[in-house]
């Protein structure tokens, strides 16, 4: 593994108190140790007080460290040695460097040995954090077979010790916990809240005290193949996340602790015990709460790693492999999980055919990311088992071995070596993609097919390496670039050949057919490579950038040059390269000079052939629409003049706009917008929606209504910002269209609202179409709207919990469409979750009551009776005199005991 679950080593990740009443209230108060500079310094010692105000830890402790050997005197050496018991946790906590943490634990412990400071609880529990951080480290390479005999033996005896040493550090704190409580009961003011807060310090101690004996219990599990001890770690667990249940279950885990780091861990915690004792689907449940946007990234990041841990452990090895495989697609997974599925696959010897065809498939994904140490490593632990004797694995990891052995050679300039390996890796490489098995491994294959090419390539052999580039090239369907450009540089090598004396004209002719073919290809499906000037003129370095003066040089050069036209355009497209790695207002001002370069290319035809583009080329019209209409630049005259001009082309069949036509209309409807034509962007998408025939429409569609969207809903938000001609009526109608087809897009694609909203992107746009459909009803919009509204509504608040803004909304369509019983719960739970007298309480209670008089006066009345006790002057305003206007509107209530009118009690 990669990392490991170490919220139970860091200060900084503290786990919150639960208030004063029981512990299965549903608020909490959430309480954290920040770790910030301890403030020790003395104001005697200058120099530490220096070295504490520029947060210098480490020279702060050597110089408490001096300043303890010159003491003498008992009273001196008590002041220091308290200051160093404060000092040596923070230091601990900051050191990430292996050796000098082990180096700083020995300090450590020889100075609570040879000092016994009071205050010594804190750096004891920062000991035993680094300790197990160490130790949970080696586990962690245990399990993907990294870790030597010695080094696991010692982690089993440190984690033993941490065990035994959490437990009497609990029981210690937690006795200094109850004498603080009992004193804390009886002193009021400042020096109660001190108490408190040292309570509260101690609380959480405890709690990480728990952690680090429930992670030492499951580590040692795992190092010692004891699966009791994974047992003894649950119910421990259980204690960190306080449900109230010893033995919980999934469900009762609330969305508030999950979002709590410390909280987290212990989820995870669970997880993996349960992997070890119980079953994968309980594992997977645990694991599956951790699965929220409220979950820290550090953790949801790693939750596919220990997926696979959990199927590891259960011998899963068909879910191992389909989870290796989702891996392998988002290529963003570590080595060391790959490494940690073969290594799976591979313990088991051999006894289960999933178990192998894991490894190999672990191993293949090593292999294409040419992780050769990592399968060299596998290779002498596991022997010919880690590659297999035969099928695709065996045979594509010894092509990717023979290959770089081959590369290898070539850098030493040995070409008969590196001659005799590629020759060698061609050999497997190809075998494997003949393999009945090769369909497996669809990733690696395509890197397989890829590798095989250039094993030939290297070898001069450029017509059997065109072949399987261009077979890469075309599987890839213009997503591998560099298959599509190594299909330009074989055929530009096959060219040359072909024209050399004894000269094959047919074979020339064939090959610059080809080549035409694949250059239009390249340029289509890659208009804003790197390599579009290469392709363009056959000539340009591959790799660098070019400069801003060597461009503005080229543009000097004398028109009467030879070539000067070719050279000038390749200036124009390197300006282009810069405008798309360029940020802000440099960005800004590369775009309008390529600009000003493409407006100086003739329109009469050109090079490209197409009358009225400049030089008479689709690609470089499409990247200055891509520039002219880029914000700060917004040059729709010139957009305008571009999109009219292919829009004539297109219609005299002058060349086929199909692969790019969706990015046509996206730039129709962007200088619509830009110009804040948002009628004529509506009516666009509109007459795209009615023809709407295929995935390319259905693409355009998408795109051009999330163009719209975010136009409209920009300016719904905030309406300073420009809108043309538009009204306030068509902002908030562009809005809800928009944002109610993405919304029926995406539920669609996800099967359910409730589901769709899982997606953050889908989330804001359903809060979009709350928010105009809310303003479309207030402005008299029809009763259909609010209905749908309301769906939408229920699906956020399900998914975002009480979040204030949603119920609001909610609350006014409620109103407004007559649905009184939803917008007074809607309104309830605003004032019971706001805080009390804020504006937004005062503005939801208002709203209550004004819905109660209409709706249940004697309720209305029995409210504001209330409200008078708690707030007797009802109010600021305008909240106060509208609360006396509804209480005066109010018929009379009953007449209570004294005699008076009034509410009941």
């Amino acid at each position: 593994m990669s990392q490991h679950p170490d919220a139970y080593c860091d200060r900084r990740r503290s786990p919150p108190r639960r208030s004063g009443g029981a512990l299965g209230q549903a608020l909490m108060l959430l309480f954290a140790i920040v770790c910030t500079s301890v403030n020790v310094a003395r104001a005697d010692d200058p120099l530490g007080q220096y070295l504490e105000r520029l947060r210098l830890t480490r020279l702060l402790a050597e110089h408490l460290e001096r300043e303890l050997v010159n003491k003498t005197l008992p009273e001196e050496r008590s002041g220091v040695v308290e200051r160093l018991a404060l000092v040596y946790p923070e230091l601990l906590e900051q050191e990430e460097n292996t050796t000098r943490r082990d180096e700083l634990i020995a300090r450590s412990s020889a100075f609570l040995d040879r000092e016994h400071p009071k205050q010594a609880d804190g750096l004891r529990l920062s000991l035993l954090r680094a300790r197990y951080r160490g130790a949970a480290r080696i586990a962690e390479d245990f399990r993907s077979r990294l870790a030597e005999p010695k080094s696991i033996a010692d982690a089993i005896t440190t984690l033993q010790m941490i065990e035994k040493e959490s437990v009497q550090l609990r029981t210690r704190m937690e006795q200094r916990l109850k004498e603080l409580e009992r004193k804390g009961e009886r002193t009021e003011g400042l020096e109660g809240e001190r108490l408190e807060d040292r309570a509260n310090i101690l609380r959480g101690q405890v709690q990480e005290s728990l952690g680090l004996e429930a992670w030492s219990l499951y580590y040692r599990s795992l190092l010692s193949e004891n699966r009791q001890l994974a047992e003894t770690a649950q119910p421990l667990f259980a204690r960190v996340l306080d449900t109230g249940q010893p033995y919980p279950r999934p469900e009762d885990v609330s969305l508030d602790l999950r979002s709590n780091e410390f909280f987290a861990n212990a989820i995870l915690g669970m997880a993996l015990v349960k992997g070890r004792t119980e079953s994968l689907v309980a594992a997977l449940a645990w694991l599956q709460l951790l699965e929220e946007p409220q979950v820290s990234d550090a953790i949801r990041k790693q939750l596919p790693a220990w997926r696979l841990v959990a199927c590891l452990e259960r011998g899963e090895w068909t879910k191992a492999r389909e989870l290796v495989r989702a891996m392998t697609v988002e290529s963003g997974a570590p080595a060391a999980w790959l490494r940690l599925a073969a290594v799976g696959g591979l313990t088991d010897g051999g006894k289960s055919r999933d178990a192998t065809n894991l490894a190999r498939e672990a191993v293949s994904a090593l292999a294409a990311r040419r992780e050769l140490g990592l399968i060299a490593d596998l290779a002498r632990r596991f022997g010919e088992a880690a590659t297999g004797d035969r099928g695709f694995a065996a045979s594509y990891v010894r092509g990717v071995l023979a290959y770089e052995k081959g590369r290898q050679a070539k850098d030493r300039k040995d070409t008969s070596e590196a001659a005799t390996q590629f020759a060698d890796a061609s050999k497997h490489l190809e075998l494997a993609l003949t393999e009945p098995d090769g369909g497996e491994f669809a990733v690696a294959m395509t890197a397989c097919r890829s590798l095989a090419a250039w094993s030939r390539f290297e070898r001069g052999n450029y017509d059997e390496a065109f072949g399987y580039f261009a077979a890469a090239s075309d599987a890839g369907n213009g997503r591998d670039e560099e298959s599509d450009w190594m299909t330009l540089v074989t055929l530009e090598k096959m060219l040359v050949t072909a024209g050399a004396p004894p000269v094959d004209a047919e074979r020339k002719r064939t090959i610059e057919g080809e080549l035409r073919q694949r250059i239009d290809r390249f340029l289509g499906q890659h208009p804003a490579s790197d390599k579009v000037p290469q392709v363009l003129l056959r000539r340009m370095a591959i790799s660098d950038t070019p400069r801003r003066e060597d461009l503005e040089r080229i543009l000097a050069i004398d028109g009467s040059s030879p070539n000067a036209a070719e050279t000038k355009r390749q200036a124009t497209q390197g300006f282009y390269r810069l405008f798309r790695t360029s940020a802000a207002q440099e960005r800004v001002d590369v775009g309008k000079r390529f600009l000003a370069e493409v407006r100086k290319l003739p329109t009469t035809g050109g090079s490209g052939g197409l009358a009225g583009l400049p030089d008479g080329d689709i690609t470089l019209a499409r990247q200055a629409l891509d520039v002219a209409l880029t914000p700060d630049i917004d040059d729709a005259d010139y957009a305008d003049a571009l999109l009219r001009a292919i829009d004539a082309l297109q219609s005299a069949n002058a060349f086929d706009a199909t692969p790019f036509r969706s990015e046509l209309i996206m730039r129709h409807v962007q200088a619509d917008l830009v110009r804040h034509r948002l009628a004529s962007a509506l009516k666009q998408v509109s007459d795209l929606q009615a023809g709407v025939s295929d995935d390319a429409g259905r693409s355009a569609l998408d795109l051009a209504r999330r163009q719209i969207y975010r136009y409209a809903s920009a300016r719904l938000k905030d309406p300073a910002l420009p809108i043309g001609e538009s009204d306030r009526a068509a902002i908030v109608g562009a809005s809800l269209q928009m944002a109610e087809a993405l919304l029926d897009v995406a539920i669609e694609k996800a099967g359910s609202l409730n589901i769709a909203l899982s997606d953050r992107v889908t989330d804001a746009i359903a809060m979009v179409a709350l928010q105009a459909a809310t303003e479309a009803v207030v402005g008299g919009g029809d009763r259909a709207i609010g209905e749908r509204a309301i769906v939408i509504a229920k699906a956020l608040a399900l998914k975002r919990g009480k979040d204030p803004a949603v119920l609001e909304l909610t609350a006014t369509v409620a109103t407004t469409i007559g649905d009184n019983a939803l917008a007074l719960d809607s309104l309830r739970q605003i004032v019971a979750g706001s805080p009390e007298r804020s504006e937004r309480w005062f503005r939801s209670k208002v709203s209550m009551l004004e819905l109660l008089a209409k709706t249940d006066p004697a309720q209305a009345r029995a409210v504001l009776s209330q409200h008078r006790q708690l707030h007797p002057d009802y109010g600021p305003e305008p909240w106060g005199s509208r609360l006396r206007a509804i209480e005066s509107s109010l018929p009379p209530g009953p007449v209570d005991a004294t005699g008076a009118g009034g509410t009941r009690p």
